[in-house]
């Protein structure tokens, strides 16, 4: 009698801790699941920020200089643009809005300009979460045409996957590494790989 006692008490103890783990489990993919418009929605409003300054406004987006002046006010216009969706003070805020710069300064000298870049997102393909952050990865419908593209057509459209991790910083979702790709450079930035 006393052996079905313990064993009772054992199978008691083993239900419960069982429990505790699915409860957990459960409540961890609730939290996770309402996250994700949050998230959904950051990635999109960073997406085609990060889109529209690959790309020099339409007036200087010939084979000519464009104005330093002007250059510089699109650059701010860029930083101001891009910041508030990254960590302040954090090295994604030097490597993206850098990349950005750079691409905007070549452009602004008549090197490698990018005459169209649109991303239109088709569908979210997976988030997973790792403690406060998460990497998205999405499907987007992109047309470009620029360096290394095919210019035969007007407007080439290309399925691309593009990759943005973020962190949850003081409640809020922030991007720390984004690789938002064109059908010709379907490859991670491995400069901000090496960072993260």
């Amino acid at each position: 009698m006393n052996y079905l006692k313990k064993i009772n008490r054992g199978l008691i103890l083993s239900v419960i801790v069982i429990l505790t783990v699915v409860f957990y489990l459960v409540s961890l993919s609730a939290s996770q699941k309402s996250q994700k418009s949050k998230i959904q929605e950051v990635c999109d409003k960073y997406i085609q920020a990060e889109v529209k300054y690959r790309m020099l406004p339409v007036e200087y987006r010939k084979y000519e200089e464009m104005p330093e002046e002007k250059k510089n006010e699109y650059i701010k216009e860029m930083e101001e643009n891009i910041k508030p969706y990254l960590p302040e003070g954090s090295q994604a805020v030097e490597l993206i809005t850098r990349r950005l710069k750079n691409g905007i300064e070549n452009q602004a000298e008549g090197k490698d300009i990018i005459h169209n870049f649109e991303k239109e997102l088709i569908e979210y393909e997976e988030f997973v979460f790792d403690k406060n952050s998460v990497t998205v990865t999405v499907s987007t419908d992109t047309s470009y045409e620029g360096p290394a593209s095919d210019f035969t057509s007007a407007s080439p459209r290309t399925r691309t996957q593009d990759t943005v991790i973020l962190q949850k910083i003081k409640g809020e979702w922030k991007v720390v590494y984004s690789d938002i790709s064109t059908p010709v450079n379907a490859k991670p930035d491995m400069e901000m790989i090496k960072a993260w």
